[in-house]
């Protein structure tokens, strides 16, 4: 929503300024004001891609479901008797959706973990 050129009490004009995604609108005469934040887009920056990252695992150890908890924000909302009943029971379970980069960074420390991992990329 654009910031009005006139004050909506007094109609004096009114300030506005932005100090980097912060901006900020005064009225000149009264005690009006408002802020709201500005999203810059800039269309020479290609957009991140996506991808799902799934594991499964046939056999869980209490050092596997560890470092699993450790890197999965997901993995650490479950009970661990959950996560390892969700691991051993064939079915891929599915750790979010994050950029690519951060997928494959994630997937080589889950496989240095002894999981199997999936990852998925969208288009």
């Amino acid at each position: 929503m654009p910031f009005p050129s006139a004050c909506p009490e007094c109609s004096s004009p009114v300030r506005t300024t932005a100090i980097g995604g912060l901006a900020t609108c005064a009225c000149t005469k009264c005690d009006w004001g408002e802020s709201g934040t500005i999203s810059y887009w800039w269309p020479e920056i290609p957009r991140t891609k996506l991808a799902h990252v799934h594991v499964t695992s046939s056999q869980v150890d209490a050092a596997t479901l560890k470092a699993l908890r450790e890197l999965s924000p997901s993995a650490r909302l479950q009970p661990v008797a959950e996560l390892k009943a969700t691991l051993t029971s064939g079915a891929p379970m599915l750790l979010g959706l994050m950029p690519e980069l951060n997928a494959a960074a994630l997937a080589k420390q889950l496989r240095e973990a002894g999981l199997h991992v999936s990852v998925t990329a969208l288009q």
